[in-house]
């Protein structure tokens, strides 16, 4: 084997070492990319149970606020 042969399979190794890095970058970015993704959905699932309690609270302030007006128009 020549010194042009030798290099090319040294080229090749260091290709396939770098590929494999590559692939093994990539396979821990997707599982990140899914781990995001059910912290979105958890922070969503957050926001809509904190928002529908700011709505039940209003709702049981203007009741409030409805029945004082009720019990002053019955003094």
């Amino acid at each position: 084997m020549n010194e042009k042969e030798q290099q090319l399979i040294e080229e090749f190794e260091e290709t396939k070492k770098e590929v494999a890095e590559f692939e093994k970058l990539c396979k821990e970015f997707q599982v990140k990319a899914m781990e995001l993704k059910a912290m979105k959905k958890r922070i969503e699932q957050e926001k809509t149970r904190i928002l529908n309690k700011i709505e039940q609270q209003k709702i049981k302030e203007d009741q409030l606020a409805e029945l004082k007006q009720m019990m002053k128009g019955m003094k």
